[in-house]
């Protein structure tokens, strides 16, 4: 479970971060209750027809601003969108496809800047609301 900071009215939302669970939703606090898994014995259980939740795929927000230096999940995640796009944030070793980590530095703010120029967004390097909102946009379509 990972601690986001909401962008509206302060406080902490807890999302589950695991992609094994079936869900991936907030919660107002943190807990082991915040991931549920399906047991096998559930799985063999449902009708093949009816949908079961790991048949969705989760939707992810970014909710909070990113900068160099900064250590946290969001900048992993920011990695993995940046990678899965045009804009790698590595070829190979640390921040490249598959070996994305938590640490903002000079390669992803390299690549958040070419991809910021690709979209017509100004190249800070800065991933703060404008650019949070057009990511968000795309991992959500």
């Amino acid at each position: 479970v990972t601690a986001l900071s909401a962008g509206i009215g302060g406080g902490r939302a807890y999302v589950c971060m695991d992609p094994k669970a079936t869900n991936y939703d907030t919660y107002p606090s943190p807990g082991n209750t915040a991931c549920e898994y399906r047991t096998t014995s559930q799985a063999s259980s449902s009708p093949a027809s009816e949908a079961t939740p790991s048949a969705v795929a989760p939707m992810f927000q970014f909710l909070k601003n990113l900068k160099q230096g900064e250590r946290s999940a969001d900048v992993m995640k920011l990695q993995q969108f940046l990678n899965d796009n045009e804009d790698p944030v590595a070829l190979t070793g640390p921040g490249s496809k598959g070996h994305e980590i938590t640490y903002f530095g000079g390669k992803t703010q390299q690549a958040l800047i070419k991809y910021q120029r690709a979209h017509a967004i100004p190249g800070t390097g800065f991933f703060g609301p404008t650019t949070r909102g057009y990511v968000n946009g795309r991992l959500n379509m």
